[in-house]
């Protein structure tokens, strides 16, 4: 590969893991090269399309696949776990691109590209203009210029990523497909404009490599899935990724903004006909009581957090309103109890609603229009798709074929028409998000469903509600055959930690499974178990804060890795420790780097997402083993009892690979070296675990006495 070569000429490590790599990927893109690998499972012959690598920390994975796919001159999704991720693999592809320009003449042709709901939408932003003028960035510029300059900008993409709109902003900005139908689209004065339809479309359909997120792998179809390479990067996150994107339900301050919206839209003398319909009141009926019940009640505290279904990260243990007492901040629910009451309560009046405004659209559209007997081409269309006027209506206009000359954006629709158009547009937004309602409850209560899907209901504290902001939500409790990988000329899962069997259990995905080679030398690393176990809680607190204090007397940077937010108020509190809850992540690791911090607490995603190079300390809380209570792992072990399956051995493996994931924080580069310490001596018990940490041939050290 002439690519690498150079790569090589110029200084770049050559490691035989990523040698090992590339051959792999290379067999896959070909398809007709002979095996030559030591392969640990077939799968019999299943899925000979898709191939599973784990590919461990130091080996290069990106570059792993990114080389021959470029050097091969192929087609390619590549799929990572977050937006972040995302920019990460920006900047490999643009060294790759520049180096490749430089010396062979060719960069790369490639797009990040995100969910639509990441992108501004220029006819709703131009609507809100006004109203945003009145909010400013930092008390300097208002908000409407701030957007209007990222506009006129040449760089911005569009991309809410690394601006200062604030999210409740953006929800009324960016691209909502209830409003932005492809009726609507059609005739868009502001369509040749659009950042998401138009430019990064026109640029989707010539890149060679397109970077998603996991979210947008099971939302979108592609264009020609048989000439491309699919990638799934961080493949370890798939199952939950595909989880998220296919959660539906509601919130409270959701479905109050939807009530708001519909209350605009309702004729003057039907303003109050919703006034009855307490959003609040219903959620409290139906769910208070249980996280009442709930309250101060045991909840295996020392396990993994709770999650929310939609975010699955961990949560706190939230305070009551009043101050008093502990709530989970999640519920795991057996049944859809809250089906037929929600239809009653909230979605019936709601359609009424809708049906109220439905006629007083099509009333004022008519009157509007009374005097008029020619239209646009695109308008006439525009009325007839949106099927909401009789013929009759509609055939008293002939087509005006004349070309206008106002100014107006798009030529062919005058300032009426369009006007019409967003009145409509807005109607058909809110009737679908009610339809959503109605389409989402029965989904929840269909009894061909019971079996694979479940419940949770959570609730977070709301100062704009001044109560708590419930949320009921459904979810695929595996999510298999989400995605289909058919289609695909090769598909590629890697990951630094890769379970093949509970890739297959979760998301019913098989293929051929390659693992690869430490590359880093461990040798200088010292592991260090605390004769401790969580559940003796007071000792257990106080061994996380000696070792916290040892790590520090011999590092300059220390990670320290929790399994819940509510362990953070074990670790003392000084001005050279920064809390992952505090700031953004990336900010958290640029103040480890930079030596304004010295130690970087946190969960979930500082066990996967760090790459702090440079030698430090590790220490990890606990066995990162799930709650009982999380609400996919609840549900899943249900299923397992209910199937009589092993749910314990499906509970290690995604403990070991998040252990794998948080021990691999501490060597990022070959010079790295450091100490980790794990409170938890239950680690003797599963061996696993033991047996990775001497494969690396990591100094094992056992504590017996706390405090040596």
């Amino acid at each position: 590969m002439e690519l690498y070569k150079t790569l090589l000429n110029l200084g770049y490590e050559k490691r035989k893991s990523q040698e090992e790599m590339f051959s792999i990927v290379e067999e896959y893109i070909n398809k007709n090269s002979e095996d030559q690998y030591v392969i640990l499972d077939d799968f019999h012959n299943q899925g000979q399309n898709i191939v599973l690598i784990e590919a461990p920390t130091g080996v290069g994975k990106s570059f792993g696949y990114l080389l021959p796919i470029i050097e091969h001159n192929q087609k390619a999704i590549i799929s990572t776990k977050t937006k972040i991720l995302q920019e990460q693999l920006r900047r490999d592809l643009e060294f790759l691109s520049s180096t490749r320009k430089n010396y062979f003449g060719k960069g790369i042709n490639y797009l990040i590209l995100k969910g639509k709901g990441n992108y501004l939408c220029l006819d709703r932003f131009y609507d809100k203009e006004n109203e945003l003028k009145q909010t400013t960035i930092f008390g300097k510029v208002s908000l409407s210029q701030n957007i209007r300059n990222l506009i006129e900008s040449s760089t911005w993409d569009g991309d809410v990523e690394f601006t200062n709109i604030p999210l409740e902003v953006w929800t009324d900005i960016n691209i909502d497909e209830n409003y932005c139908d492809s009726n609507y689209r059609k005739s868009c004065p502001y369509l040749k404009d659009c950042f998401y339809y138009k430019k990064l479309k026109d640029k989707e359909r010539v890149a060679d490599i397109l970077v998603i997120n996991h979210s947008l792998l099971v939302l979108k179809n592609f264009d020609k899935e048989s000439d491309k390479i699919l990638v799934i990067d961080e493949a370890h996150e798939l199952d939950e990724a595909l989880v998220k994107s296919l959660t539906v339900g509601f919130s409270v301050n959701g479905l109050m903004r939807l009530v708001a919206s519909i209350r605009d839209m309702l004729p003057n003398d039907s303003k109050n006909m919703l006034d009855s319909v307490d959003i609040l009141g219903i959620f409290k009926s139906l769910f208070e009581n249980i996280f009442e019940d709930k309250k101060q009640k045991p909840i295996d505290k020392y396990a993994t957090p709770y999650k929310s279904a939609t975010a699955h990260k961990p949560t706190t243990v939230s305070n009551s309103a009043d101050g008093k007492g502990k709530y989970p901040s999640s519920i795991p629910l057996d049944e859809a109890f809250f089906v037929e009451p929600m239809i009653s309560m909230i979605y019936e009046p709601l359609k009424q609603a809708v049906n109220v405004i439905k006629n007083h659209v099509v009333k004022t559209v008519m009157e509007r229009l009374e005097y008029k007997n020619t239209i646009s081409q695109k308008f006439k269309a525009f009325l007839e798709s949106s099927l909401l006027f009789n013929d009759e209506f509609l055939n008293r206009f002939s087509i005006d074929t004349s070309q206008l000359q106002n100014g107006f954006n798009d030529e062919s629709i005058d300032r009426l028409e369009y006007e019409i158009m967003k009145l409509i547009a807005k109607f058909k937004s809110i009737s679908n998000r009610v339809s959503n309602i109605y389409n989402s409850l029965k989904y929840m209560e269909d009894e061909e469903n019971k079996d694979i899907i479940g419940f949770v209901v959570s609730r977070e504290f709301s100062k704009k509600l001044e109560d708590f902001n419930y949320k009921i939500e459904a979810f695929p409790i595996f999510p298999k055959n989400a995605i289909d990988l058919d289609n695909y000329k090769a598909v590629i899962l890697t990951s630094a930690t890769l379970d093949k069997d509970l890739i297959e259990l979760t998301t019913g995905i098989k293929g051929k499974y390659y693992s690869l080679k430490p590359v880093f030398n461990y040798e200088d690393v010292n592991f260090i178990i605390k004769n401790i176990v969580p559940k003796n809680k007071d000792l257990w607190k106080e061994e996380l804060a000696n070792s916290l204090r040892y790590l520090r007397t011999f590092y300059s940077k220390v990670l320290v890795l929790l399994t819940s937010y509510e362990q953070m108020e074990y670790i003392p509190k000084d001005e050279d420790i920064v809390f992952q809850n505090t700031t953004t992540l990336r900010k958290a690791i640029e103040m480890v780097e930079n030596g304004d911090k010295n130690v970087l607490v946190g969960v979930d995603s500082v066990w996967t997402g760090i790459d702090l190079k440079g030698e430090k300390g590790l220490l990890i809380a606990k066995l990162p083993f799930d709650s009982p209570t999380d609400p996919i792992n609840y549900h899943r072990m249900k299923y397992f009892e209910k199937h009589n399956m092993d749910g314990f051995s499906y509970a290690r493996k995604k403990a070991f690979l998040q252990f794998k994931q948080g021990f691999g924080r501490l060597v990022r580069s070959k010079k790295d070296k450091g100490t980790v310490i794990i409170c938890d001596s239950r680690i003797w018990k599963y061996e696993e675990f033991i047996n990775f940490i001497k494969s690396l041939k990591v100094k094992i050290y056992y504590r017996q006495q706390r405090g040596d």
